[in-house]
């Protein structure tokens, strides 16, 4: 695997670590999907192997056809279904941002 793949890799570990630090708050608001999103044509990769690295991290993912384009939806990141679900996900988008990975965030209520 080319040394990007195993970058965003080790980068989606420590998003989903950095996650953990919100675990345990309160879970109330609105029911959501919201999760970080992974721009792999902005980062000059491949689908398939940005999907590869992304299972190589334990996660899984699906595509989203945003009006700026295809990204991957990356799922799995954190844990409730509220509020907790939304900040485990924002904590791990600015983690991924951090460690130069072209990320930004999917809204979606339930």
């Amino acid at each position: 695997m080319n040394n990007k793949y195993i970058e965003l890799t080790k980068a989606l570990k420590k998003a989903k670590e950095a996650a953990q630090a919100y675990a345990n708050i309160e879970d109330g608001g609105t029911c959501n999907f919201d999760s970080p999103v992974i721009d792999y044509r902005q980062m000059h990769m491949s689908k398939a192997k940005a999907e590869e690295a992304i299972k190589a991290a334990g996660l899984t993912c699906f595509e989203w056809n945003s009006w700026a384009g295809k990204r991957l939806v990356v799922c799995g990141i954190g844990l409730g279904q509220g509020d907790r679900r939304s900040r485990m996900a924002e904590a791990a988008c600015e983690s991924l941002k951090a460690d130069g990975i072209a990320a930004t965030m999917y809204y979606q209520m339930d």
